[in-house]
């Protein structure tokens, strides 16, 4: 089974809280999301994926097929014509399939793995053309300059190995991992992460700050 070990969505010093969390967890199959949006004021699209993500997933309904859920996803996406764009991350594991995107600086976090994903900003570009050395990443300027979003690319949906017993994934927004290190996410059980990510959002959080912590057991 899984479980949500903590998750939070928090404005921090910001007007309003552009970031939203969606979040479904079955006996076999659980779903998780974290959706950035870009600019101030209300972001129509952050909604529309929020509002159609609840629609397809409801916690008295089977969970359905990775593949249906792509098709969906990208159905969906497309389909949008209102305004707004958002970075985004989703994790769906059904079984023993599991599909995942990151789309801007939204990230996923394999915690036994000690993988992540690799965010889509010019400070990310410039690490590998080799201009910039990674430890510099989190404080360089450019770091906050996403050079995808969504609905505006066209969203590459990846397959990895399902989480095992013991498994921490972690999704979250910029606004939360950029105040911590990789290490950070690495070196902690979930619920002291949980507690760490609190904290720090707590005292030096600025921008809009999101987390899902999800173990397998």
């Amino acid at each position: 089974m899984f479980t949500i070990d903590g998750k939070g969505s928090y404005k921090c010093t910001r007007a309003e809280n552009n970031d939203v969390i969606v979040y479904f967890v079955w006996d076999e199959a659980f779903f998780s999301c974290v959706i950035d949006g870009v600019g101030c004021g209300k972001n129509e699209f952050c909604s529309h994926i929020e509002f159609e993500l609840h629609r397809f997933f409801n916690t008295d309904s089977q969970p359905v097929s990775t593949s249906d859920f792509v098709r969906f996803f990208i159905d969906m996406v497309g389909e949008f014509k209102g305004g707004g764009s958002a970075c985004c991350a989703f994790v769906y594991q059904c079984g023993e399939e599991m599909v995942y995107a990151s789309v801007g600086d939204c990230r996923i976090y394999w915690v036994a793995d000690r993988e992540r994903t690799v965010d889509d900003t010019v400070a990310q570009d410039l690490i590998d053309r080799g201009r910039l050395k990674a430890n510099l990443y989190n404080s360089h300027p450019y770091r906050r300059y996403v050079t995808k979003t969504m609905p505006r690319v066209s969203i590459d949906v990846k397959h990895r190995k399902p989480l095992m017993n013991g498994d921490v994934v972690v999704l979250c927004s910029d606004g939360a991992w950029s105040i911590l290190s990789d290490d950070d996410f690495y070196a902690n059980a979930a619920g002291e992460l949980v507690a760490s990510l609190e904290r720090v959002i707590g005292d030096r959080g600025v921008d809009n700050a999101s987390f899902v912590v999800i173990t397998k057991s």
